[in-house]
């Protein structure tokens, strides 16, 4: 039976790739998941901005998407006195 030495350097040496690429790997995996909340975060609060963003916008008698920006200027309250004024 022939035993191998094994060199106490060399065995260091894949230990330190080891930790390293599991270290690598743990940020790659840290960066995606991090990507996939901020993205989740983006699509479930466009939403309450486009409400509020089309709540200051006049949109007149027609309504099209052309007439909705995304910061609208000037802003109006002008929906907010429509909607108290209905009986």
């Amino acid at each position: 039976m022939n035993i191998e030495m094994i060199n106490p350097i060399d065995s260091e040496e894949k230990i330190l790739k080891r930790i390293r690429r599991t270290r690598i790997l743990r940020r790659i995996i840290k960066v995606f998941f991090m990507s996939v909340i901020v993205a989740w975060g983006i699509v479930s609060l466009f939403p309450m901005y486009w409400m509020f963003v089309t709540s200051f916008t006049y949109i007149g008698p027609s309504f099209t998407m052309r007439d909705i920006k995304w910061f609208p200027n000037p802003p109006t309250l002008q929906n907010y006195k429509d909607f108290m004024q209905l009986e």
